[in-house]
Formats: structure tokens, C-alpha cells, sequence
């Protein structure tokens, strides 16, 4: 980010870090906030995590009409896998020296869950060793599928859960919002940076639009040909939303904009980057990646006054 836009992050700005109470989520926040004053001494910077910071970056589990659809939809796709026949012949062969007893002696559909689970959480340690290796190509395809069909009912815009689940980040997407406002009218140049989970983020940034992560479908068996989950969220997975003064306001706040990015109308312009890619809103711009911020704003505002029409808090 610093590299990106080092108007941001010089002497003097300021930044403004919210982090949910999970500890990993704290430590990342910490981590990163020790990188940016390491470059920078000279920037102001406020941390905070707290009940407050929770409820709004982790407001999943207090959304209960959204919960009750999800396990609904999730325990009806589980029946739906698990109807499905899957040949790991292989894999209990590989693991068990006695593939006759493993078949008749206990779950080995449930000791390959649990390989796999541990398989895919390795990668996120050094030097342990590597799982995959007992799996088949084919086998570590039919349980992403199943994965991913898992993460897309419980995160995304399908009428499996009758398109609302994404809304369980209404209040976030609004906090959002609410901060640009005012940072924007502050004519102060900064962050607003906010660390929290991938299940937040995934129906986020669905809720958002963007990139077409708000696929629509209830046909499982296709989803695999045009949803991907590691498509919008790999590890370290983030959005960046970028505000652009015009000229004349930018240059009265003491910021500089790069000779790419200068722009002298009247509008505030805004940009978003997932995963550090530059992505579309779903509203028309005449100049990508670029969008006028009153654009967005009520386009989103008009969503949230949709919700209020068609679901219960």
C-alpha cells in the first residue's frame, strides 16, 4: 500500500486501524501497523479493538434471519454431497494397511475429511508435511467442489437463501461509507484500515458487487463453471477503496496527487482493488477503473433502502 500510494502514508497523515477481538485478527493489525510506522514514524495512528469494532466487523452470528437461512441451505447441500457417490479407494488404501477392515471397521469418508482438513490448514504453517500427496487429482477436485459450493451458499447472492445472506454486512458496508464521508469532508489525507475474517469479507464484497462475485444461482452442480471462491478470497485475502480529491481540494489539504491520477472536475472519484487487482463496481464509469463517489454512494443507498423493502432485520 505504502509503495501504491505513498501520498497516503507520509508524515503527518493519519490512520485509523479497527480490528475485531480475535486475536489472530489483533496481531495481523499490530503486525501491519509496525510495518507502516517503521516506514513512516511521522504518521498519526489510532488502534482499536473492542465490542464496537466487533459488532460491526463481525456481525455474522448477530444477523439470525440470515443464520437460520444458511443452515437451512447448508444442511440440505450436505445431504446433497453426501448422496453422492465418491470413490476414495485410493486414498484408504494409502493410509491403512488393512483396506478390507478400514472398509468395514470404521468412517473412512470421515478420516479423508479430516485428512483433507488437515492438509488444507498446513499451508499455512512452515515445513510440515505435504498431505496432498495423498490424494488423487480427482479426489482434491470432487471435495473443492464440495468446498466451494459450501462457501458460496453460506456467503453469496444465491436463492438458496433467498439472495439474504449478504446483507449480514449491511452495517459494515454502511461504516464504510459513514468513514469516507467523513474523512472526505475533513479535507484531511489518511486510512481507514479494518482487519477481520474471510467470512466477512466474501459476503462483503458480494453485498458490494464487485468484480461479479454476486453471481446468482441455485444450480450447484454448474456453480464449479462459474464461481470460484480462491478466485476473490486467497490468504491475506483484501480490499482497498481509494478516494481521489479533485485538483484544486487536494492541493488545499496539502496533497499531491500522481501526475497519473490527477483529475480536475468537481467530483470525488473512487477506485477499488481486491487482492490488489483493480476490479469494477456494478455501476457505469466513462473513465475505469475510476467512479464518481455520489455514483456509488447512492447506488448503495438505493440497496439498503431495497433490503429494508424486501427482508426483517
Amino acid at each position: 500500500m505504502v509503495k501504491n500510494f505513498p501520498e497516503i502514508y507520509r508524515a503527518g497523515n493519519y490512520v485509523n486501524a479497527n480490528s475485531t477481538v480475535v486475536i489472530r485478527c489483533i496481531l495481523s493489525m499490530a503486525s501491519e501497523i509496525a510495518e507502516l510506522k517503521a516506514i513512516e514514524p511521522g504518521l498519526n495512528v489510532k488502534c482499536d479493538a473492542s465490542m464496537e469494532t466487533q459488532n460491526t466487523l463481525n456481525y455474522n452470528h448477530l444477523d439470525i434471519p440470515a443464520q437460520q437461512l444458511i443452515a437451512t441451505a447448508t444442511s440440505e447441500l450436505s445431504e446433497n454431497f453426501s448422496a453422492r457417490p465418491r470413490d476414495i479407494s485410493s486414498f484408504t488404501e494409502l493410509v491403512f494397511n488393512d483396506a478390507a477392515w478400514a472398509k468395514d471397521s470404521i468412517d473412512s469418508r470421515s478420516v479423508f475429511k479430516s485428512v483433507f482438513e488437515v492438509a488444507v490448514n498446513a499451508q499455512s504453517h512452515d515445513n510440515l508435511y505435504e498431505l496432498y500427496d495423498f490424494f488423487t487429482p480427482g479426489e482434491l477436485r470432487d471435495e473443492w467442489v464440495e468446498r466451494n459450493a459450501e462457501w458460496y451458499v453460506t456467503a453469496c447472492n444465491t436463492p438458496l437463501t433467498s439472495g439474504r445472506v449478504p446483507y449480514s454486512q449491511r452495517y459494515l458496508l454502511r461504516s464504510i461509507i459513514e468513514g469516507a464521508d467523513s474523512a472526505i469532508v475533513s479535507n484531511k489525507v489518511g486510512a481507514n484500515l479494518r482487519f477481520g475474517h474471510e467470512s466477512v469479507l466474501l459476503p462483503l464484497i458480494t453485498l458490494m458487487e464487485i468484480n461479479n462475485v454476486d453471481y446468482s444461482t441455485d444450480n450447484i452442480d454448474n456453480l464449479a463453471n462459474n464461481w470460484r471462491n480462491f478466485e476473490f478470497f486467497p490468504m491475506a485475502s483484501n480490499i482497498q477503496i481509494v478516494f481521489y480529491r479533485p485538483v484544486i481540494q487536494a492541493h488545499n489539504s496539502g496533497y499531491r496527487l500522481s501526475s497519473n491520477d490527477e483529475q480536475t472536475g468537481s467530483d470525488i472519484l473512487v477506485k477499488i482493488l481486491l487482492n490488489e487487482k483493480e476490479v469494477p463496481f456494478p455501476i457505469k464509469t466513462t473513465s475505469y477503473p475510476y467512479y464518481k463517489w455520489d455514483d456509488l454512494r447512492s447506488y448503495y443507498d438505493n440497496k439498503f433502502n431495497g433490503f429494508k423493502d424486501k427482508f426483517q432485520e
